[in-house]
């Protein structure tokens, strides 16, 4: 595999992750910044009888910046 190299986040790559735990599919994206202080975001997508439930947030520092949330409805012809 020549030019691969695994991230590293203490050079700026983000370290990601993710894991299914029931209905659920959660990606985990960990960067930390030139300054040593992180960002964190999660990713979160549901089944639902419906559809799809998505959630997004962002961390920063251990401070909550952003969540978003929605809801994808399944289309039946």
């Amino acid at each position: 595999m020549a030019g691969k190299r695994p991230n590293d986040p203490m050079k700026g790559d983000p370290y990601v992750w993710s894991r299914i735990k029931g209905d659920t599919l959660s990606v985990y994206a960990l960067i930390v910044t030139d300054d040593g202080t992180y960002d964190m975001q999660a990713y979160h997508r549901t089944l639902t009888d419906e559809g799809m439930s998505l959630r997004f947030s962002r961390t920063m520092e251990g401070e909550p910046k952003k969540v978003l949330t929605g809801e994808l409805k399944r289309f039946k012809e």
